[in-house]
């Protein structure tokens, strides 16, 4: 068979293809000689011959492939059916003895040049040579109408923009009567006053939340999206009004330069206005508008111009505002959104696959590929784009910015660089050249600078000072390093203001009773810090600890956990330039609370360093003894034995209250895995006979662990149960809340081992209510893993499962490594009692014996008996060749992984 010209016009000659794919209007592939192909074997194979030819000289990964054609599909089964489409059009187009079409190896497709022609192609080749006639002529209709994958719409509306824009612009036909004389060229039609904007490029959202907005278009006559610089807004609202139904009015007003009311009146009449001059007033062209007004960029104008909106509003009962602005308005009856964000990303162990469809990560490699064709998401790179869409706060316009500096930048360089807090000059390097309809936008400095210059000077100010905060704070400690002069309430205003002004963003609450948390961007907060002087950084310092330690040292009986939490991580910044001496009164002074929450590896670590140069003995005993007990909270065994016993040896030289709580440091370290139970005995009973009279805390913890002695290592349950009696009477006279309450699920629990089930779970309902009120989500942790294990007992293993993971849950919301070991070795007990649950359980408790002995030190007899019974019962419910290989599997997993798996059936 000979190929044909094909019907395409071409711009210059060339070699004509040996076939002719049309996607304009239908879906033909034309070989020449009359042979035309209007069947295809599969949707698959038009579509990835359709996205070949759309992208002629592209080379086509594999996994892009797959993920386009098959959304979702586990990678070996997409891999092994593109194998068979591909073998299809290879049958296709190249029949024995043809000339190759296609070429392919293990990682990518392409089409060999020359090979294919197609329509849509040639459609774009003629608009660049300005054929426009011809370009006409070929456009048959729509892209690959009747196909609704995500791709072919978005290229759709693509090429019917460009299509609209080539039929606006064609002169109109001469009238009948018109004068035989030459007319000139018609200039270039512009889009008439107040059109939407017209997009080339694909828009990406949560499809959910996407989904409420167009509801609530329904249930409002005046909606404002209200969101930071480069959320999406203005994109947002053209797609909202373009999902209206045919033949509702839109007009678009673009107000980005309008700052008075002047202009803000002056822009809304020239879109109103007719293509003939009127001198009808502007409230009376409102009044009998029957559609929707939207409103771009509202945040420059004055309060005036909300007044003026209501008014508009009030008077004119058919029409209809949609508002994107950057601060909120006060404007009655308004429904104020925010633009859909685009989700919180994947797990980071998440699969490729899914990472690829989250709407953020989509929307980066989408525009990456814009400037570099052969960028995809791999193994290789898919932890720094993760990473980078994280640090952009998945702000389309950052992403967008930020994605176009790919070209030469690799995304793990880019991350390295726009995280580099002490240099702002990487809010310039996320950006793209200066145009004058860009001025605000052109680069992540000017998308904050455009709201910053909207601020008071106070509220400058005071966010050039949250600035210096990288993790979430609380209004507290926002007072604790804002000018004094600024009192709580006006504090709050201001906090208030900050968010409406899209500079801060308010968190929500994971759980009742916590405080309002707040955080800036990453953009926004080295914007901030760029504002402020050395000197200024450095009397923020030292605001920042004396705030957290002043605070702490006026605490209750009962610590504030839940502020406590939201303050702790601003400890590592508050360490820069501080001394062994206030490292240690803030340990002291913090130690109450340091008994359940949990410092990072990197702020114990400056804790360790600085402690030796505190020169007060009793201080440097009760810090140390403290900094002991959070590396054991930590897993870090070994440093929490030498920082104990160094706790010991510093109280020596101090008074009998630090020796006591060094004792009881180094017997809550050594009790559980001790051997040598009358050694044990000793200590504790010196201990308990050197404890102060006012020190009733410290007598409850040590009763705590006397209790433990005498059940687990003499097996007397009697003594044990007098010990934890006598314990919580002691925490009630201390009048620590979170300490009585451990006391009592101690009791709770010492009950169900004693076959007291009803009382057992009665007192378990009643700490973890009372643990939820006081915001302990450590012991509600273990309030789940004593209930799950009650259940076993009464032989309810499913029931016992789904507490247990709840279990794993709450300590692994609150990152309690102790709480989150205890709990992923107990359930395995449930899940190798339940069908079809026994590899899982097998896994699960091979990597909780790992991670205990390394972290919590060597399993006891006891626990090794335990494992052993588990793994027999494991093997006898499949192969044991297999348990064999699910056993030595699951111990490498990281914690992260164990915790997923942990709950992915719940």
């Amino acid at each position: 068979m000979q190929p044909t010209e094909p019907a395409a016009p071409e711009p210059t000659t060339r070699a004509a293809p040996r076939w002719y794919l049309r996607l304009l209007g239908g879906s033909t592939l034309d070989g020449g000689q009359g042979s035309e192909l209007r069947r295809w074997p599969s949707r698959a194979a038009l579509l990835l011959l359709a996205r070949l030819a759309l992208w002629p000289r592209r080379v086509h990964p594999r996994e892009e492939l797959v993920e386009l054609l098959w959304p979702g599909v586990a990678t070996d089964v997409g891999r092994n059916r593109l194998r068979q489409v591909l073998s299809t059009l290879r049958a296709l187009l190249e029949p024995a003895g043809a000339p190759a079409v296609l070429q392919a190896d293990r990682h990518a497709l392409r089409l060999l040049p020359g090979a294919l022609g197609c329509d849509a192609h040639d459609f774009e080749r003629l608009l660049s040579s300005r054929r426009d006639a011809d370009a006409l002529a070929l456009y048959a209709g729509e892209l690959l109408p009747g196909v609704y994958d995500d791709w072919v719409v978005d290229e759709r509306l693509r090429l019917q923009a460009l299509h609209d824009r080539l039929t606006e612009r064609q002169p109109e036909p001469p009238a009948a009567a018109a004068a035989p004389h030459p007319q000139p060229a018609p200039e270039l039609s512009r889009p008439r006053r107040g059109a939407l904007p017209r997009y080339l490029s694909r828009f990406f959202a949560d499809d959910i939340a996407l989904s409420r907005l167009r509801s609530a278009l329904d249930a409002t006559s005046a909606l404002v999206l209200r969101g930071p610089g480069g959320a999406g807004k203005t994109r947002c609202a053209v797609e909202l009004m373009r999902g209206l139904p045919p033949g509702v009015p839109v007009q678009f007003v673009d107000l980005s330069a309008c700052s008075d009311l002047a202009a803000l009146e002056a822009a809304v009449s020239a879109a109103l206005a007719d293509p003939t001059p009127t001198a009808q007033p502007l409230a009376e062209r409102l009044a009998a508008t029957d559609g929707w007004l939207v409103l771009d960029n509202f945040e420059q104008l004055p309060p005036a111009a909300d007044a003026r909106l209501s008014q508009w509003l009030q008077t004119s009962p058919l029409l209809r505002v949609l508002v994107t602005s950057r601060r909120g308005l006060t404007l009655a009856g308004a429904l104020e959104l925010s633009p859909p964000a685009l989700g919180p990303l994947p797990a980071a162990d998440a699969a490729l696959e899914v990472l690829a469809r989250h709407p953020a990560v989509a929307l980066f490699v989408d525009r990456a590929r814009a400037v570099r064709p052969d960028f995809h998401l791999t193994p290789g790179n898919a932890a720094a784009v993760r990473a980078l869409v994280g640090a952009l706060d998945s702000l389309p316009l950052a992403l967008e910015l930020a994605a176009a500096r790919v070209r030469s930048l690799p995304p793990a360089e880019l991350l390295t660089l726009l995280l580099a807090d002490t240099d702002s000059a990487s809010l310039d390097l996320v950006g793209r050249a200066r145009s004058a309809a860009s001025e605000r936008q052109a680069s992540l400095r000017d998308v904050v600078a455009w709201s910053w210059r909207l601020l008071s000077p106070p509220l400058a100010a005071l966010a050039a000072t949250l600035g210096s905060l990288s993790a979430p704070f609380s209004r507290g400690l926002a007072q604790a390093l804002a000018d004094p002069a600024l009192g709580p309430v006006a504090l709050a205003a201001a906090l208030d203001e900050l968010v409406s002004q899209s500079l801060l963003n308010s968190l929500p609450t994971a759980h009742p009773g916590e405080p309002a948390r707040y955080l800036m961007s990453v953009p926004v907060r080295q914007f901030a810090a760029a504002q402020l002087t050395a000197d200024e950084r450095v009397v923020l310092r030292q605001r920042l600890r004396t705030g957290l330690l002043d605070w702490a040292e006026t605490w209750p009986p009962t610590p504030p956990l839940s502020e406590a939490r939201t303050r702790l991580p601003h400890l590592g910044r508050a360490l820069d330039d501080a001394d062994g001496e206030v490292a240690a009164r803030w340990l002291a002074a913090w130690r109450p609370a340091l008994q359940d929450l949990h410092l990072d590896a990197p702020t114990l670590t400056r804790l360790q360093a600085l402690l030796p140069s505190c020169t007060r003995p009793g201080l440097l005993s009760e810090a140390t003894a403290a900094l002991a007990w959070q590396w054991h909270l930590a897993g870090h065994q070994a440093q929490a034995r030498t920082q104990a016993r160094a706790a010991l040896s510093a109280s020596r030289r101090a008074g009998p209250p630090a020796r006591t709580l060094a004792r009881w440091t180094l017997l809550a370290l050594d009790w559980r895995t001790c051997e040598d139970g009358p050694r044990l005995r000793r200590h504790l009973a010196r201990a308990l006979a050197a404890v102060p009279a006012d020190a009733a805390s410290l007598r409850a913890q040590l009763l705590h662990i006397a209790a433990g002695v005498a059940e687990f290592h003499d097996h007397d349950a009697e003594r044990a149960g007098q010990a934890l009696q006598q314990a919580l009477a002691a925490a009630e006279a201390g009048g620590n809340a979170h300490l009585q309450q451990s006391c009592r699920l101690r009791l709770a629990t010492w009950q169900a081992r004693r076959h007291q089930a009803d009382e057992a779970l009665a007192g378990l309902d009643a700490v973890a209510r009372q643990a939820a009120l006081l915001g302990d989500w450590e012991v509600l942790s273990s309030v789940h893993n004593s209930r799950g294990n009650l259940l076993l007992r009464l032989r309810r293993p499913a029931d016992a499962a789904t507490s247990l993971r709840e279990a794993v849950r709450q300590a692994w919301a609150v990152r309690s490594g102790v709480d989150l070991a205890y709990a992923l070795w107990n359930l395995p007990r449930a899940l190798v009692r339940l069908p079809g649950q026994a590899p899982l359980a097998l896994q699960l408790l091979a990597f909780a014996a790992a991670w205990w002995d390394r972290h919590y030190g060597r399993l006891t007899a006891a626990e090794r008996r335990f494992v052993r019974r588990v793994r027999r019962l494991a093997a006898a419910k499949g192969e044991p060749a297999l348990a064999r290989r699910l056993w030595a599997s699951a111990e490498g997993w990281t914690l992260d992984e164990a915790v997923a798996r942990a709950l992915a059936n719940d």
